[in-house]
C-alpha cells in the first residue's frame, strides 16, 4: 500500500520544482532565493506536491498592487 510520502519526490527534485514553478508564477526573485525558500520550506511542505507548496506560498505572500 502506497502513502502519501511515497509519491513524494526525492528533496533535490522537489526543490527543483518548486522553483520552477515559482518562476512560472512570475516571481523574479534570484532563483539561488528560491532554491534556499524551498529548502527551508521543505521540513513543513515536503508532504505536498512541489507545485502546490508553491502555489500556496505565493497566494500566501502574493505582491499587491496598492
Amino acid at each position: 500500500m502506497l502513502t502519501a510520502m511515497d509519491d513524494t519526490p526525492p528533496r533535490a527534485v522537489w526543490i527543483d520544482r518548486f522553483v520552477t514553478y515559482t518562476r512560472a508564477l512570475g516571481v523574479r526573485a534570484d532563483p539561488e532565493l528560491i532554491e534556499a525558500m524551498a529548502a527551508a520550506l521543505w521540513p513543513t511542505l515536503g508532504h505536498m506536491p512541489p507545485e502546490a507548496a508553491a502555489q500556496a506560498e505565493y497566494d500566501e505572500w502574493r505582491p499587491h498592487d496598492y
